[in-house]
């Protein structure tokens, strides 16, 4: 489905005798069945030869792609089985939460309670004994360091997966001693 997140409703109505209810899982797994043996044993030689086999797969393609898209638009409004980012986690306490950016678990420190809550921190300075030392090596900042529990940095491959997905609000937010603050927001 592309960028698309599972809990965006699509604009498109598919036909509703076409395709299975959700809760028919037997029915459904039984048309992915279909297209697979379609794919596994062309009627013949020829088709493949000749670009027939290109055309099936292209058909069946659009199927299971619309067959996705009616699933999509029966589960709006649910929250993604795997969170890509905090802001598709469910819970509304700050803490450090599994997030899926890529379909690889990720732990982060969800911040729940700013502006409304769903920000997925990515660097992380505070005061704390010992110090982390953030004087380190290009790999190290490419793939992060330290722990989402304290100080922590979430890596130059993570960062990328998290921006690349969708339109993302971007936030700075500095806070100084005696509690105040400074914050920078934008939109890419």
């Amino acid at each position: 489905m592309g960028d698309a997140q599972i809990s965006a409703s699509s604009s498109r109505s598919l036909p509703h005798q076409r395709y299975p209810p959700i809760g028919d899982v037997d029915e459904c797994l039984g048309l992915v069945k279909t297209a697979l043996d379609i794919l596994d044993n062309p009627e013949s030689v020829d088709d493949i030869k000749y670009g027939n086999f290109d055309r099936q797969q292209q058909e069946i393609y659009d199927s299971l792609k619309e067959l996705s898209e009616y699933l999509a638009n029966e589960a709006n409004g649910m929250v993604p089985l795997i969170p890509a980012d905090c802001s598709e986690r469910p819970e509304k306490t700050s803490g450090v939460y599994t997030i899926y950016p890529s379909g690889a678990a990720v732990q982060v420190y969800c911040d729940q309670t700013t502006d409304g809550g769903g920000w997925t921190v990515f660097l992380r300075r505070q005061k704390q004994e010992p110090q982390l030392n953030f004087s380190r090596t290009f790999k190290e900042y490419e793939e992060g360091f330290g722990s989402p529990t304290g100080e922590y940095w979430l890596g130059l491959r993570n960062l990328h997966l998290l921006t690349s997905r969708k339109l993302e609000l971007k936030a700075v937010i500095v806070r100084g001693a005696e509690s105040t603050s400074s914050h920078y927001l934008y939109f890419e």
